[in-house]
């Protein structure tokens, strides 16, 4: 039975190639041969990946300005963040056997932090820079 379905997906998958070239040979005979020899260079070029992935894995901070089991501190750090223009991230946490919240912002890139501390520091705010 599996021999049969082998046979039938490859047979399918002739009859579709054929089906392509027949269909578009007239646009592939314009392309030439030097399309395709740049296309399979293209494909099996390292660096090309390379840099498209390096681009794709850029580190992401967070910045964390405490985890606070009483609400009233949350209120007084988020007042003070929105009064300097930032969104907060709060977060329920259980945190040494009471539920707190974690307050932290971003995420921001490495260009965007180094502004983000600036203010921070400005304005005498502890931190902690987490990064993932």
């Amino acid at each position: 039975m599996r021999k049969l379905y082998r046979l039938a997906v490859f047979l399918g998958l002739i009859l579709f190639l054929s089906f392509f070239y027949f269909s578009y040979s007239s646009k592939i005979s314009l392309l030439g041969k030097d399309f395709f020899v740049q296309y399979v260079n293209m494909l099996f070029d390292n660096s090309i990946i390379k840099d498209n992935f390096t681009q794709l894995k850029k580190t992401i901070y967070f910045v964390q300005l405490g985890i606070f089991a009483k609400q009233s501190e949350v209120d007084k750090i988020r007042a003070k963040m929105l009064l300097l223009g930032f969104d907060l991230n709060l977060k329920k946490i259980f945190f040494q056997g009471n539920i707190a919240t974690k307050i932290t912002l971003g995420p921001y890139d490495e260009n965007i932090l180094k502004d983000i501390e600036k203010i921070l520091k400005k304005n005498n705010i502890k931190y902690l820079v987490i990064n993932e």
